[in-house]
């Protein structure tokens, strides 16, 4: 459960245009190693900001060693889709 907060910029030579808006959000899901050195996320994301929204992800991470991840990801929904590439590092 979080709290979403979404400003939004947008200007050419000739308009300019802003929004600010904030909402709930809520994120369910599952995460497993695989193997050793592979770990794969599967999650549901509810968004209550401005148009309700209802997102599915997936990722997965490699582990270099035990204490560094490189990862991929794709959240997305009806209206698109969001791809994300990862560094997690574990002290």
């Amino acid at each position: 459960l979080g709290f979403v907060n979404l400003n939004i910029e947008a200007s050419s030579g000739v308009n300019s245009a802003e929004a600010d808006d904030d909402g709930l959000q809520i994120k369910i899901g599952a995460r497993s190693r695989l193997t050793d050195q592979f770990e794969i996320d599967t999650h549901i994301v509810r968004r209550q900001i401005g148009d309700d929204r209802t997102q599915l992800g997936l990722s997965g991470h490699y582990y270099v060693n035990e204490q560094l991840a490189l990862g991929v990801g794709i959240v997305g929904d009806g209206d698109g889709k969001q791809y994300s590439l990862s560094a997690r590092y574990a002290f």
